[in-house]
């Protein structure tokens, strides 16, 4: 059986007690819990005493999850029990660590996969250790914030239609994405700008490649121009002819977009929609960051789908 384990971490701005009593009721869970957001309507059930709860939906499968050991304020253990898509057992602990008036919040996974899927060991854990840093952000909003600035709407099929563009392309790790997408992004609309070339549309990035297990991406940011345009010295040309597609609308923080495109992944697994390779998934920022509260943020994530 082949062994795996992880850890996350993230530093909150609260007392330690506060973090504890945000993960330690399962009923909390559903405010930050990566998974659950894919399946909002999934049938969750609590125990009485609050020791353990279980989930089971067609999309984010079934399980249990049941409090092992506690120390107040400190430390929470638990035994994690899949059922669907495949059976398993893991351990799962958080460990709060006060000081400086920050927590430091750890969250650890361990335990062996079915012998048939040693193959996606390295994937599952990078895909899981995403899930976790993805948890642990909305965790944190939720505590400093009192909420998390993230709702999905599943719109589903939607035609989009074709358009020019310029822009330019980058390869970079997936922790460096948020800096080099903004500089990029400036740097493209800043040549439009010097040139006197208005955009026909909203901002646009494509993902040409994305590798968990490596931690890296290759994206495109694109412009849209009016058909005809001359590609300005510096950027790149393309177009996107018209497709249907898989929509996700994300309303919040665009640290939080990673939570469209999980669901939009686990939505493809579980069969909602087949994708095709027509083109790169794409998102798309609809408002402006610069004008509205980041809550108020509108960006669309579009699966290419046959």
């Amino acid at each position: 059986m082949p062994k795996f384990s992880l850890e996350r971490t993230i530093s909150i701005k609260a007392p330690a007690a506060s973090v504890f009593s945000n993960v330690k009721d399962f009923r909390n869970w559903v405010a930050w819990s990566p998974w659950i957001l894919a399946e909002p309507m999934c049938r969750l059930e609590y125990a009485e005493d609050g020791r353990s709860y279980s989930w089971s939906g067609d999309i984010i499968g079934a399980g249990k999850m049941e409090v092992l050991d506690v120390v107040e304020n400190k430390e929470i253990h638990y035994r994690l029990s899949f059922l669907k898509p495949f059976k398993s057992v893991s351990s799962v602990s958080f460990y709060f660590d006060e000081g400086s008036g920050e927590t430091n919040t750890r969250w650890t996974m361990s335990g062996s996969l079915p012998f048939f899927l040693f193959w996606m060991k390295r994937t599952m854990v990078a895909a899981i250790s995403m899930d976790y840093d993805r948890g642990l952000r909305m965790l944190k909003d939720q505590v400093e914030l009192g909420q998390v600035p993230s709702t999905l709407k599943f719109a589903g099929f939607e035609t989009v239609e074709g358009f020019e563009y310029v822009g330019l392309s980058r390869d970079c790790k997936l922790s460096e994405i948020s800096d080099r997408m903004g500089a990029d992004m400036q740097q493209a609309a800043s040549i439009l700008s010097a040139l006197g070339i208005e955009m026909e549309g909203p901002p646009v990035c494509f993902y040409e490649r994305f590798d968990m297990s490596e931690g890296t991406t290759r994206y495109r940011i694109a412009l849209p121009v009016a058909a005809g345009t001359p590609c300005p010295e510096g950027l790149e040309k393309g177009t996107l002819g018209e497709i249907k597609a898989y929509a996700i609308h994300h309303t919040g923080a665009y640290r939080h977009l990673g939570n469209a495109w999980a669901a939009g992944m686990m939505h493809q697994r579980s069969k909602v929609f087949a994708g095709s390779k027509e083109s790169p998934p794409f998102e798309v920022y609809r408002n402006d960051p610069c004008a509205v509260g980041e809550e108020e943020l509108l960006s669309t994530v579009y699966f290419p789908a046959k």
